[in-house]
């Protein structure tokens, strides 16, 4: 009996030494695998706002290698070292490839590009939808490089033109948003965007880009973009007249606007700070303002506009604004009150009067990015 247990004993052991063996063997591959697989295969995963279902994917391609222990986990320990190239346009797809950090976005001297596009090929405006509220909201979507995908956000929040028609209006005998082909600055052939306001329903009608930061603060921002208007722009603007190019507001304290105005028929840059912010009984207040009637607006060319502030209740504050890289206006003190920035309307077509413009070469960065 003793020797028959003696014998049962040494056979268990060596079972258990084979199916060790065989599965430190299974380990071993799955690691040495796990790179493959990500490579080779499509792999679901999940956005911050919105769940991929396991039958909708995303191919990626490593471009370090990794240690990873499974395929599960190796989505997460790749995650920052992925070229996303997507393989369909369906809304899913899109919102899952601006969800993956990419390793492409430019650097200069410490500042990030956050955002750029040049309406290229890949980049298309979906139609005008109307919303509860009462205005029309267009989306543009896709991208022309691999690095960057409409929409353009900023602290994760997305931006869309606002086109401010009644919701029971036809839009598009007020507002016509759409992507052309016409000469850049070179005289070569390029995309851009051309917005045009062909009558206004009200004062305020107007066609930003904008993004709701929902309060959270945009301390440091620069913006860049290729503008062109009208050779008649200044008849199109009577004496008074005016066109508003990039704001930021808050909830309810603080605007920073940037303007062409034309007064005694000759038109000029104007910037300033005041309080219109949002739905305040207030009574109007003018922070400060600058004005430049020295470098002329260009008119039936294409101009690059230049952007930056930094947020401060003291004189820390500034404004930094350049036409073709002349300084239009560099504002130095409060550019804050209370309130964080709640809105930022990166490119508008804002004016007294109908008008349409040409937008293009989109940038935005953390910070000015000095060469």
């Amino acid at each position: 009996m003793n020797k028959f247990l003696v014998i049962s004993g040494i056979v268990l052991i060596l079972v258990w030494g084979v199916l060790g063996i065989v599965y430190v063997t299974y380990k071993k591959d799955s690691v040495d695998t796990a790179s493959e697989i990500i490579e080779t295969h499509d792999i679901p995963f999940a956005t911050s706002t919105q769940e991929v279902t396991p039958s909708t994917t995303l191919p990626v391609k490593v471009i370090e290698e990794n240690n990873v222990t499974t395929t599960e986990t190796a989505i997460q320990d790749v995650s920052d070292k992925v070229i996303v190239e997507p393989s369909s346009t369906s809304p899913v797809i899109k919102e899952a490839v601006q969800a993956v950090p990419q390793k492409v976005q430019q650097i200069r001297n410490n500042a990030k590009l956050l955002f750029a596009s040049g309406f290229e090929s890949g980049v298309s405006l979906l139609p005008p939808k109307p919303d509860e509220e009462g205005v029309w909201w267009q989306d543009i979507v896709g991208g022309d490089t691999d690095a960057f995908f409409w929409p353009a956000r900023l602290h994760g929040y997305p931006g869309q033109l606002q086109l401010l028609v009644d919701f029971d209006r036809d839009i598009s005998k007020y507002i016509q948003n759409t992507i052309v082909t016409m000469d850049d600055a070179h005289g070569l052939k390029t995309k851009a965007l051309h917005q045009n306001i062909i009558r206004k329903q009200y004062e305020h009608t107007q066609d930003p880009f904008i993004i709701y930061t929902e309060n959270t603060e945009v301390e440091d921002l620069y913006i860049k973009y290729s503008l062109r208007y009208p050779e008649n722009l200044s008849k199109l603007l009577e004496d008074d007249g005016w066109v508003v190019l990039t704001e930021f507001k808050t909830t309810d304290d603080y605007r920073l606007a940037l303007y062409v105005y034309k007064e005694n028929g000759k038109l000029y840059w104007y910037m300033h700070g005041d309080n219109v912010a949002g739905d305040t009984d207030a009574p109007y207040e003018e922070y400060w303002f600058e004005e430049n009637r020295a470098i002329p607006v260009p008119v039936g060319k294409w101009f690059d506009v230049e952007i930056a502030w930094h947020r401060s209740i003291d004189d820390s504050g500034w404004v930094d604004w350049k036409v073709d890289g002349q300084t239009i206006s560099h504002y130095k003190g409060p550019t804050k009150l209370k309130d964080p920035i709640n809105a930022v309307m990166v490119f508008t077509n804002y004016a007294s009067g109908p008008l349409e413009q040409w937008i293009d070469n989109i940038e935005i960065w953390d910070k000015i990015p000095v060469k």
